[in-house]
């Protein structure tokens, strides 16, 4: 049996290092500073990847003593089919920084002998201070707490009903005690939370993408796991720590502000312990050759399978559907500039309309002291130095012209602007909004 979740683990793996070679995705902004600075990107994809495998270890030791050894294995393989674990050391390297220190502090907290509320606060204001000085992002909660956009409403509400000339005159008292800032602020602060309750998005992610960019974290047939390892929390005394495991991840998701998969990424370890807690007890009727068990358990086990295998097809035939089409753009431009003999050039100017596009030049360029990271209208440059343009195609027509880039166009920018194109490519999204999905690299001369 241990020899055969070796083998089970090694595909899976195997399975996802080929899809990342296939994919070979450009580093994400986060990457960037590692990369560019400390490691190579395969080498920091590497460490990442072997941080996550030893926390995997360490909860598979944790849960076998704590529990059972075959539903250690069960978790574990959950853990590694999810694809936002797979993309959080190929793609996100500090989500990974976050699995490994909420791990410890969950294992660590059974060797405690510390209260847990104190435990609980401790993790908000580690949490609190990750997300906000590391990953730079402001908790929608915490403002919403602190009351500032309910004063703000409060006083955008009687403003208004001042204003009206068929005014109904309340009193004061009345009206201050329908409009307050702490009601306000308590209904802003659980609209925030309530999202965390998302089955749609934990198990119904491949089927509905919510027309943004995310991955699955569980595929559908785990769903009924998950409500069948529920009904064995209270008989395996996994209540409690199922309770904690959920309220630190609801934590976490108060804390951060980020694509939605991304806030979920704790979420995957009760998610993955409940899901195991299903099959293993399935299993276990399985042996016992329960009817519905021989049933059940081979249909679920197949169209898990069947998703996993899916999802990986998915994402190795479209990778621009499912993961960030920036550092994508950012890898064509610097790819075609340096085919050019950008060298030979005055001015290299590229686009800075999706982001750090300094950074990325760093990376693929090193020596960039004769760039220029703007966005540019191109008609409008009257200079006669050599340049190079990188840029979105609604960067080099007007705005309200056509952005469907096609022959004509292109003659119409050779001719009338004295510029050769380098280079064009079409990306899935919009991510530059209104200057269309065209990228388009031109060199101009004297």
């Amino acid at each position: 049996m241990r020899k055969g979740m070796v083998v089970l683990c090694l595909v899976i793996l195997g399975i996802w290092w080929w899809l990342s070679i296939k994919i070979n995705y450009p580093p994400s902004e986060e990457q960037l500073t590692f990369a560019r600075n400390v490691f190579g990107l395969w080498t920091l994809r590497i460490i990442t990847f072997s941080i996550l495998i030893v926390i995997l270890r360490l909860w598979y030791k944790f849960l076998e003593e704590k529990f059972d050894k075959n539903l250690a294995k069960i978790f574990i393989i959950v853990l590694l089919i999810s694809p936002l674990s797979w993309v959080s050391w190929y793609i996100y390297p500090l989500l990974v920084v976050k699995l490994v220190f909420t791990s410890f502090f969950v294992l660590s907290f059974f060797k405690l002998k510390t209260k847990k509320i104190f435990l609980i606060i401790a993790f908000i204001l580690i949490s609190y201070g990750f997300n906000h000085f590391l990953l730079k992002q402001n908790s929608v909660v915490i403002n919403k707490i602190s009351l500032k956009d309910a004063k703000n409403e409060v006083t955008t509400r009687f403003n208004r009903e001042d204003s009206l000339k068929d005014k109904i005159d309340l009193p004061f008292l009345f009206r201050r005690f329908v409009y307050n800032k702490y009601y306000l602020g308590f209904r802003d602060t659980i609209s925030e939370i309530v999202p965390y309750f998302d089955f749609e998005t934990w198990f119904f992610q491949e089927v509905h993408p919510n027309r943004q960019k995310s991955m699955v974290i569980f595929f559908w047939p785990e769903i009924f796991l998950f409500f069948y390892g529920l009904v064995f929390l209270k008989k395996i005394k996994a209540g409690n720590f199922l309770f904690f495991l959920f309220t630190l991840s609801l934590i976490d998701f108060a804390m951060t502000d980020d694509l939605i998969f991304k806030r979920f990424v704790l979420t995957i370890i009760p998610l993955s312990f409940v899901v195991s807690i299903g099959f293993w007890k399935l299993a276990e009727f399985y042996r016992k050759k329960f009817w519905a068990a021989k049933l059940f358990l081979p249909l679920v086990t197949f169209l898990v399978i069947y998703g996993f295998v899916a999802n990986v097809s998915d994402l190795n035939f479209r990778p621009d559907f499912w993961l960030d089409n920036r550092p994508m753009a950012y890898g064509y431009f610097f790819n075609e500039i340096k085919k050019s003999n950008y060298l030979e050039f005055e001015k290299i100017n590229v686009t800075n309309l999706i982001g750090p596009t300094n950074k990325y030049c760093e990376y693929y360029i090193h020596n960039c002291d004769n760039f220029v990271f703007d966005s540019f209208y191109f008609e409008s440059n009257e200079k006669k130095e050599t340049q190079i343009y990188a840029g979105f195609i609604g960067e080099f027509f007007k705005r309200d012209e056509r952005r469907d880039w096609n022959k004509t166009q292109k003659n119409y920018v050779e001719s009338n602007f004295g510029v050769r194109i380098l280079g064009t490519s079409e990306i899935r999204d919009n991510i530059a909004s209104g200057f269309g999905q065209t990228l388009i690299v031109a060199a101009k001369n004297k």
